[in-house]
């Protein structure tokens, strides 16, 4: 037993109509991270970023899109598809550079392309982010290095030079 430490009264609410989770067809959505965590991997040997989308344009605006990037892991190549990943999240929204918190990529639009994961076992069938893009259309910005130094003018002609 429970006690409520709220005032609630059914004749004052609309009950709850059910919420729509069938996956989004297959394509290419605007969307915006609205949510993250930093998750323990239930197997205890890693973690990842949980990452939360919402549509913001068009007939599916306003649903949730969820997914999951690998941080760490006692496999190599996971750490290195999570890092492509992450590194492909962050430039779709325009953060170059070192990213410290996930909260940073909060709130700025992008392109999301979703396929469909079939249903497996106890598991539905649900999206998957498959790509992440900047939303004008041009490749994301990639971080520069410093310019080359420029090599010294010579007042010889280059024929003369040795």
């Amino acid at each position: 037993m429970a006690t409520l430490d709220i005032d609630f009264d059914t004749t004052e609410q609309e009950p709850d109509q059910g919420r729509d989770f069938t996956p989004l067809p297959s394509g290419t959505y605007p969307a915006m991270v609205t949510g993250s965590d930093v998750k323990q991997a239930k197997t205890g040997g890693g973690t990842y970023a949980k990452f939360e989308f919402t549509i913001i344009d068009g007939q599916y605006a306003n649903r949730k899109v969820w997914s999951q990037i690998t941080l760490t892991n006692q496999s190599s190549d996971a750490m290195k598809i999570g890092k492509a990943q992450l590194t492909s999240l962050c430039l779709a929204v325009g953060h170059v550079g070192k990213l410290n918190d996930t909260a940073e990529l909060h709130d700025r639009p992008l392109l999301i392309t979703l396929k469909i994961t079939p249903a497996k076992g106890d598991f539905a069938a649900k999206n998957d982010v498959t790509k992440y893009a900047s939303v004008n259309g041009s490749p994301a910005p990639v971080a520069s290095s410093a310019p080359a130094a420029a090599k010294p003018v010579s007042s010889t002609p280059p024929w003369m030079r040795k």
